[in-house]
């Protein structure tokens, strides 16, 4: 009975799938978009009318020039990444306030960096209005950002974090401390 309802919910509003599937992640795959349909479903028929309600609903955007193979995502999750580049083109070109070297060291000196999560905390701290620190799971990307929100705190600043999905936000704040 749970599923037909649910069901019933993506047909009559589709876009709310949509956003279920981009909640975690801004791109999803075709793979992603069937399995969600299969557990919240109840029937074949009602499967294949969920499926038609969200591939003509007008939030889905496909990107099948992905070498994944078929991607999906939102309007809204485009517009949202159409700001943050412009905004990213602006800030790239300007510096701001940095953590003076004093500070710097003395958080190196409190905390075991591996030599990557040295050089992206001295990144981070470098006054650049825009720092990329790319790296896999688990190889401490929300350890060297609560550092880096340690130091600009102990210099009187407030930092916050622009996230675009909410676990991921979720994740951001209970392993950095960054709002």
């Amino acid at each position: 009975r749970n599923a037909d309802e649910a069901g019933q919910k993506i047909i009559e509003s589709p876009a709310q799938a949509i956003d279920a599937l981009t909640f975690s992640q801004s791109h999803f795959s075709e793979l992603a978009l069937e399995r969600h349909l299969l557990k919240n479903t109840s029937s074949p028929e009602q499967y294949e009318a969920a499926m038609r309600a969200v591939m003509a609903c007008p939030e889905l955007v496909i990107n099948d020039d992905d070498e994944r193979g078929i991607q999906f995502t939102s309007q809204s999750i485009v517009s949202i990444e159409k700001r943050l580049t412009e905004r990213a083109e602006r800030m790239s070109a300007t510096t701001g306030p940095a953590v003076s070297a004093q500070e710097q060291q003395s958080i190196i000196d409190a905390t075991p960096f591996n030599r990557g999560q040295r050089e992206g905390f001295e990144l981070l701290c470098s006054g650049k209005q825009l720092a990329v620190v790319n790296g896999a799971a688990g190889t401490g990307k929300s350890f060297v950002l609560a550092a880096m929100r340690k130091a600009y705190e102990k210099e009187g600043f407030t930092v916050y974090g622009a996230i675009l999905q909410g676990k991921t936000a979720e994740d951001l704040q209970r392993d950095s401390g960054i709002q």
